[in-house]
């Protein structure tokens, strides 16, 4: 098996965590006598859920509000006229699952989030 730079550049990527200033080391994936780097990000997704270096989920939480209002926009265009129950079940269906997903992780806690 042949491991080249795009593989593990796409793959493999390297993320420190904590306060102030963080030792940033260079890690590297040695075969075939080629020491191929990993790269190196401010944030990661996984599983949906944007991390960033300083653990602040202010852009994640900007991200999963601009993908349940344009839900509710889609509702809005597609849906004319619309009784209470349908757009009921279709905000449950559509729109809340955007914004539930993975709240416990970047639950808001800071006022500015819990507004925006």
């Amino acid at each position: 098996m042949t491991i080249t730079a795009e593989c593990s550049r796409a793959e493999c990527k390297i993320i420190s965590f904590g306060r102030g200033d963080v030792a940033e080391y260079e890690y590297t994936i040695t075969s075939q006598n080629l020491a191929i780097p990993f790269g190196r990000d401010k944030f990661i997704s996984d599983l949906g859920i944007t991390i960033y270096q300083e653990l602040k989920f202010i852009n994640h939480i900007n991200e999963k509000i601009n993908k349940a209002n344009g839900m509710l926009g889609v509702i809005k265009r597609h849906f004319k006229y619309i009784t209470p129950e349908t757009l009921i079940l279709l905000y449950k269906s559509m729109v809340r699952t955007h914004i539930e997903y993975g709240h416990s992780v970047w639950c808001p806690y800071s006022v500015t989030a819990i507004v925006s």
